[in-house]
C-alpha cells in the first residue's frame, strides 16, 4: 500500500487513478483470502481501505470516516466487492450440492 502511494506521488496520479489501482491491485489479493477465512472478518479489510484513503487525502486518521467517503465519492469496499463474490459463493454450493445427489 505503502509503495503503490510512493510511485502515485512520484506519477503525480489523480485522486481518481489511485483509488482505481488499489482497487484493481491491492483488493483483490485481500478479498483472495475470504475464500479460506470466510467473511466474518471483513472488517479488517475495510480499516485497510479506510487506512489508505485517508494517507491519500493526507488527511488524519482521527477525521470522520463519512467524510472521507464522501470526499472520494466511494463507498465502503466490502458493500461493492462482497456481494458479487457471495453470490458467486452459493451458487457454487448449491451446483456442488446437486451434484453429489
Amino acid at each position: 500500500m505503502d509503495s503503490l502511494i510512493a510511485k502515485a506521488k512520484k506519477l503525480s496520479l489523480p485522486i481518481d487513478i489511485q483509488l482505481e489501482l488499489f482497487d484493481q491491485l491491492v483488493l483483490p489479493v485481500l478479498l483472495d483470502g475470504c475464500k479460506v477465512w470466510g467473511f466474518e472478518s471483513v472488517s479488517h479489510i475495510e480499516v485497510f481501505h479506510l487506512k489508505f484513503c485517508k494517507q491519500l487525502l493526507r488527511v488524519n486518521t482521527s477525521t470522520a470516516n463519512y467524510m472521507v467517503y464522501g470526499e472520494l465519492g466511494t463507498e465502503v469496499t466490502c458493500a461493492k466487492q462482497l456481494k458479487p463474490n457471495d453470490e458467486l459463493y452459493r451458487s457454487r454450493t448449491v451446483n456442488l450440492a446437486n451434484s453429489q445427489i
